[in-house]
């Protein structure tokens, strides 16, 4: 069942409770702190948040339609498998926005926008270093933002991560494995030398590599973490009753 530790949430009751919870196990799912295959009890996460069981229903159903959590009749309810097709699709939404902004980024870039994407470059160095996951997740998600930012496309930035929460998933699960950090990093800084050498060319080949490694890392967890993704055999349903 749920881990208090892994799924925490302190109301604010001027909020609404439905958006809370949400909120608060979704980040949990794309994180991995609830791991795919995980059962959802709605009675334990009404005891643990003091959410009555209506909120935190409609926040389940939200989940389950968005494929986050899969309902199983008379079996209950799981945190959903990866599904590589959905990765698969993720990844062509945000290979074909990504090479678009970073092209208009491109046509924009200045030594000021290096300067502030190095420091970014900095932090996941540090990150790395030490191992920490998550801020290293949250650093690269930024890296990528930025240069939305800059192509002038920040809401472009949104659908893509929308698109692409079975992706997500992955990329959260690849950066404990060996290497997998050094290596995001290692063309991050290629980019970013592209970018600020005007070679528009060179940043958009750098790009395509780095996002088309996703292939590579979903073979390599399916090794590992086989039991973290779907084989087709699970099949649920979400009930609005």
């Amino acid at each position: 069942m749920i881990d208090i530790v892994l799924f925490s949430l302190k109301i604010d009751h001027r909020q609404p409770r439905t958006s809370q919870v949400y909120e608060a196990l979704k980040a949990a799912i794309l994180e991995v702190r609830l791991k795919p295959g995980t059962p959802i009890s709605e009675s334990r996460i009404c005891r643990q948040s003091s959410v009555s069981r209506t909120p935190v229903r409609e926040a389940l159903i939200r989940l389950a339609q968005e494929q986050l959590i899969d309902v199983f009749p008379q079996h209950g309810s799981f945190v959903s498998l990866i599904c590589a097709t959905k990765v698969a699709e993720g990844h062509f939404v945000r290979q074909t926005l990504e090479l678009a902004m970073l092209k208009k980024a491109a046509e924009r870039w200045s030594k000021s926008n290096t300067e502030a994407a190095e420091s970014l470059l900095a932090l996941q160095r540090a990150h790395a270093s030490s191992r920490n996951y998550a801020c290293f997740y949250r650093e690269d998600e930024r890296f990528h933002h930025y240069i939305a930012e800059v192509a002038d496309l920040r809401g472009v930035s949104r659908v893509i991560v929308d698109a692409n929460t079975h992706l997500t998933r992955v990329r959260q699960l690849a950066n404990p494995v060996e290497g997998h950090m050094e290596e995001a990093l290692r063309e991050h800084e290629l980019i970013l030398a592209a970018l600020d050498a005007r070679n528009t060319e060179k940043a958009v080949a750098v790009l395509t590599q780095h996002l088309d490694r996703v292939f590579k890392t979903v073979k390599r967890l399916m090794q590992l973490h086989a039991e973290y993704f779907d084989d087709g055999t699970r099949v649920g349903y979400v009930s609005a009753k």
